[in-house]
């Protein structure tokens, strides 16, 4: 191996740049932190009995959106991606398939929405509203899922809506959460 001579100018500029490889390590470890996260808040919030406030059959909080309201506004659109797609897979594991379908039919249309909307926060939509956002289409992407494996339209009309006013209130519970979190960490997306 025959050794490079680098100018001290050269040196000083490729040691202040952080590394290629440094930034991708720090990007995985973020996502793996994120994702342990969002599977806990999964597990954590079965312990939660909404069913006695909200008598609605299959409501969640949605704790673990805390953690995509906070990566779809602050990590690249990849690493969110990637957050999502191995919750939903680690939580199915447990859950089982049927669960897995709506969970993760659910999530990727809401990060859909909530990657749109996230280009324009502050212009139109704030934290809350992306939040809401998301879960409203979460909600609808549960539905038509429902309605493909019924094979029963009427789902769409009568508990459609019940499960969008309860997605109005829990993507706000989950956006507020959301919020000081986003404030705590510095910068825009990384």
């Amino acid at each position: 191996m025959i050794p490079i001579s680098l100018s001290d100018d050269r040196r000083r500029e490729l040691s202040s740049k952080p590394s290629y490889s440094r930034n991708v390590s720090r990007r995985i470890a973020y996502a793996a932190i994120f994702t342990a996260l969002a599977i806990a808040l999964s597990f954590l919030e079965n312990y939660f009995p909404i069913g006695l406030f909200i008598p609605v059959p299959g409501v969640k909080i949605g704790l673990a959106n805390i953690v995509t309201v906070f990566a779809i506004i602050m990590l690249r659109v990849p690493d969110t991606l990637a957050i999502i797609i191995t919750r939903c897979l680690v939580v199915g594991l447990f859950t089982g398939p049927v669960s897995l379908l709506f969970s993760l039919t659910g999530a990727l249309m809401a990060w859909i929405v909530m990657t749109v909307m996230s280009h324009w926060t502050d212009r139109f939509f704030s934290v809350v509203g992306i939040s809401i956002g998301g879960a409203l289409t979460h909600s609808f992407g549960q539905i038509c899922v429902a309605v493909f494996l019924l094979k029963d339209w009427n789902i769409m009309f009568y508990y459609l809506p019940f499960l969008l006013l309860v997605s109005i209130f829990t993507g706000a519970i989950t956006g507020f959460a959301a919020m000081p979190v986003i404030k705590g960490f510095s910068g825009g997306r990384e």
